[in-house]
């Protein structure tokens, strides 16, 4: 599950002109979902995105998270956000997971927000949506339960390197040198791909 989390003062969406979801400052979750999905992968995210401290407290400092602001949360279904860009003009969307598949791990996601005590809106699942928001900061976060958001690079990084969405056992304090070599791929001219190695840190987060 991969989303787009944007601190706002504002935002609302509309479908067919009519206001389908609207809230005030707190958070736009745009949310896309993959085929390997579950819901509990939803509920993680879920539980990361409501106790991120991205909101001022009195001092100015980002230590609040959107409950203890008062805010509530506008999440969104985008399958867009697992548009694979890297060959040709036109977005490839097979990592997303088909509408009936994605309709209830959304609907189970909106869920585990709610049991959080947070309030939560939404928008229209498969309907042309016009999103308006006012970016507050601007504060915007890209969280992803399996790893980071694809850069040009496939690299076989565990989970709790990005985002802390999932948690893993922690690899022992004197790891072999193998451990700390990962083998990744990077694309290449017609298609072709380039073995390489990258140094990851055991047990970093």
């Amino acid at each position: 599950m991969r989303t787009v989390v944007q601190r706002v003062r504002r935002a609302e969406v509309r479908v067919e002109g009519r206001i389908v979801g609207k809230i005030g400052p707190g958070l736009l979750v745009l949310v896309g979902i993959t085929k390997e999905d579950t819901p509990e992968t939803g509920k993680g995210l879920a539980e990361k995105i409501v106790r991120l401290r991205i909101f001022d407290d009195q001092q100015g400092r980002m230590n609040l998270d959107v409950r203890e602001a008062g805010g509530a949360v506008l999440a969104v279904s985008e399958f867009t956000l697992y548009g694979d860009c890297r060959k040709g003009r036109r977005p490839n969307y097979m990592d997303a997971a088909p509408p009936d598949d994605a309709l209830p791990l959304y609907h189970a996601f909106v869920e585990s927000l709610k049991a959080l005590g947070v309030k939560v809106e939404t928008g229209e699942f498969r309907a042309m949506m016009d999103v308006e928001l006012v970016n507050d900061g601007p504060v915007t976060l890209l969280l992803d339960s399996a790893g980071p958001f694809e850069r040009g690079v496939r690299a076989t990084v565990p989970a709790a390197h990005v985002c802390g969405c999932r948690r893993t056992a922690r690899a022992p304090q004197t790891p072999d040198r193998n451990s700390l070599l990962k083998r990744t791929l990077i694309p290449w001219r017609h298609g072709s791909l380039i073995p390489i190695c990258i140094r990851v840190m055991a047990g970093s987060r």
